[in-house]
């Protein structure tokens, strides 16, 4: 039995690998990002692209690397910048990839980018500290059920287990990132 829940195991686990991403950022960050060629939108960096393994698999160059198709970049004051027409792809046909689009400093508008990316940056932040505050919750539920369940059940002669320990996270932001510890 423990053989047949190893394999099943390992079929899920190996199993869930259907894609490839390619995670694209910019700098400063808040690009709106689209596909060369179709206009496919993708959103404000830093976004992910996710590509199916089977298709991304159709078009491999002569080195093994797979290829798609570029992708352009759009600042909240116009100023934009395009990868390559055709991104390569080097490695795993399931794996993760990063791509980084650098706005030239010297367009105008720049102002306007970094403002951009430091409100979003500050949204993001407050998003991670609502996730936290929202985990810390949860984790005192829990912990509040735990004792809840153990008042009401007869006390049997086991070992313990100790409930999980608190996590406290702090975010703070420097420059255009927020950087977040959690301890």
């Amino acid at each position: 039995m423990l053989k047949i829940t190893a394999l099943i195991l390992v079929a899920l686990l190996t199993g869930c690998a259907t894609h490839s991403t390619l995670t694209v950022t910019s700098q400063p960050s808040g690009a709106y990002i689209t596909e060369t060629g179709t206009g496919t939108a993708y959103g404000v960096t830093p976004v992910a692209i996710r590509y199916d393994a089977k298709a991304l698999s159709a078009h491999k160059d002569a080195s093994g690397c797979y290829l798609v198709k570029g992708i352009n970049a759009t600042w909240v004051s116009g100023a934009t910048t395009s990868s390559e027409p055709t991104l390569r792809l080097c490695g795993s046909n399931t794996g993760t990839y990063e791509y980084i689009l650098n706005r030239n400093m010297n367009s105008e508008g720049l102002d306007k980018d970094l403002d951009f990316a430091m409100r979003q940056s500050a949204v993001r932040a407050q998003q991670a500290q609502a996730a936290a505050a929202n985990s810390q919750a949860n984790l005192q539920m829990f912990n509040l059920s735990q004792q809840l369940l153990k008042q009401s059940q007869p006390q049997v002669l086991a070992p313990s287990i100790a409930p999980p320990s608190q996590i406290n996270c702090v975010s703070r932001q420097q420059g255009s990132q927020v950087i977040t510890n959690c301890n």
